[in-house]
């Protein structure tokens, strides 16, 4: 008896834990690759979302989907920290795991050594390159699935979609447009982009029919009335964009921004036939950050 409850302590206390914070976009990121590093290592999966607890700026949307791996809402990166048996006892105790060892991500390039762990780890950064998840492409298909249905309208769209050579094009404004740092980070997308990819669009797709998705609307109206055959997704209320990101992923092909949100959009809908148009600028010129890992090379950059 004592043995065997010594090895379900043992085996209970190896995690890995994944800090969520950001949009949507960053928290599929952050998922895939705790995803990904829990698999390949063997441990349990824990997504900390205690950050959400004052973080305004966005929602947290991972429980809308069919994620692995357990919550926890109350626990800050200090507290997941011990490297005594003591200290992990107690966590386990309490249900708080108990990690060894703390990273941060150390810049935006694809990193292979977050796999070469023999203990738990708590891991805080965006870890935006699929060559982190690759390994789990399809348990990710299964698990960015929806819990909860799509609105009658969404399903309408949805339908449409499937039929047609649908391209979904992703405008992004909001925060990049009025907030400093991120528009000193990423910038805006001129139209002089979003024009040459509806071109080569055109001149490799037959019939496109485009559906524009954007934080503002008003502004798509106004400044995408050259488009033809395009309809703007405008009906999914900021709460639930979550649906904006499936119906992005039901079109044939897709023109996204320098976004984490259209880039997963694009992803979890690519096929062989797929044509994936995305700014060859990902960043502000002046950043000083590389999207060198984070552009599959299969995509079209212009």
């Amino acid at each position: 008896m004592t043995d065997l409850t010594k090895k379900h302590i043992y085996v209970t206390m190896n995690y890995t834990v994944i800090k969520i914070i950001g949009g949507l976009g960053n928290q599929l990121f952050q998922y895939a690759f705790g995803r990904a590093v829990s698999q390949h290592n063997g441990t349990e999966l824990v997504l900390d979302v205690s950050a959400f607890k004052d973080y305004k700026l966005h929602q947290l949307f991972l429980h809308k989907f069919n994620i692995k791996g357990r919550c926890v809402r109350n626990a800050s990166k200090p507290l997941f920290c011990g490297l005594g048996f003591v200290s992990k006892l107690l966590r386990w105790l309490k249900n708080i795991p108990a990690v060894d060892t703390s990273f941060e991500e150390d810049g935006l390039a694809f990193n292979p050594e977050y796999f070469n762990m023999d203990s738990s780890g708590y891991f805080d950064g965006y870890w935006q390159s699929e060559k982190y998840f690759l390994s789990v492409k399809y348990e990710l298909l299964n698990d960015i699935t929806l819990r909860v249905p799509l609105s009658d309208r969404s399903v309408q769209l949805s339908s449409e979609m499937k039929k047609g050579n649908s391209v979904s094009i992703h405008i992004r404004r909001g925060d990049y447009v009025t907030n400093p740092q991120a528009n000193k980070t990423h910038g805006v997308q001129g139209l002089d982009y979003y024009n040459n990819a509806v071109q080569y669009i055109q001149a490799n797709v037959p019939a496109p029919i485009f559906y524009l998705f954007s934080d503002d609307n008003d502004w798509v109206r106004e400044n995408f009335s050259w488009l033809k055959k395009a309809v703007v997704v405008d009906h999914v209320q900021k709460d639930a964009n979550y649906e904006d990101l499936v119906l992005m992923s039901q079109c044939k092909h897709h023109i996204i921004a320098n976004s984490s949100f259209s880039w997963w959009g694009a992803w979890l809908g690519e096929s062989l036939e797929t044509i994936v148009v995305c700014p060859k600028n990902w960043f502000a010129a002046n950043s000083g950050l590389s999207s060198i890992d984070l552009i599959p090379a299969r995509w079209v950059s212009i």
